[in-house]
């Protein structure tokens, strides 16, 4: 095209046209093959037999590989709730943290930072992860989205919290 609008100062159906029309046809010719390849070999049965014809990881591999998986959560989990952890203890303990700003904190101190990498399809994802693990609680406004807030303790840890402030009251009790 560049040599043509250099040789063409006028360009007509023959000086122009007609030499773009041989390109676009010397194309279409070598690319005929591929194309043809494509509409034979690309088919359902192939890429079933492709599936079939893959070897399977052992039951070692797979445990081994889902080890990782599982270290690569909890890391990030584990990043997500102590970046959470430091959010609140600079802007103060009764705020709630909004997801996005989690994840901007997150990737400024990280800054390749990316839960796919982690195993989590989405950051909403990580962040129930974390809430499931007790680490952090999730909510959602309707207005302006999800945010975070500090896990409540569950029934188990209210009860044994509550015996150990019983147990202090009474040990801190004046005897008569």
């Amino acid at each position: 095209i560049e040599r043509l609008t250099r040789e063409v100062s006028v360009p007509t159906w023959e000086s122009f046209v007609e030499p773009l029309d041989e390109i676009d046809d010397r194309l279409s010719r070598a690319w005929s093959p591929v194309g043809h390849l494509n509409g034979v070999l690309n088919s359902d049965a192939l890429r079933a037999a492709q599936r079939r014809g893959r070897e399977k990881r052992s039951p070692d591999e797979e445990s081994k590989r889902t080890e990782k998986v599982e270290a690569r959560k909890t890391k990030a989990v584990d990043l997500a709730a102590a970046t959470f952890a430091d959010l609140i203890a600079v802007r103060g303990d009764g705020e709630r943290v909004w997801a996005s700003v989690l994840k901007e904190v997150i990737k400024r101190r990280n800054p390749g930072f990316n839960e796919t990498y982690f195993g989590f399809r989405t950051f909403g994802n990580l962040l129930e992860e974390a809430a499931s693990r007790g680490l952090l609680a999730v909510g959602r406004d309707e207005k302006s989205g999800t945010f975070v807030t500090r896990a409540q303790p569950g029934p188990a840890e209210a009860e044994a919290a509550a015996g150990d402030s019983a147990t202090a009251a009474a040990v801190d009790l004046p005897e008569t």
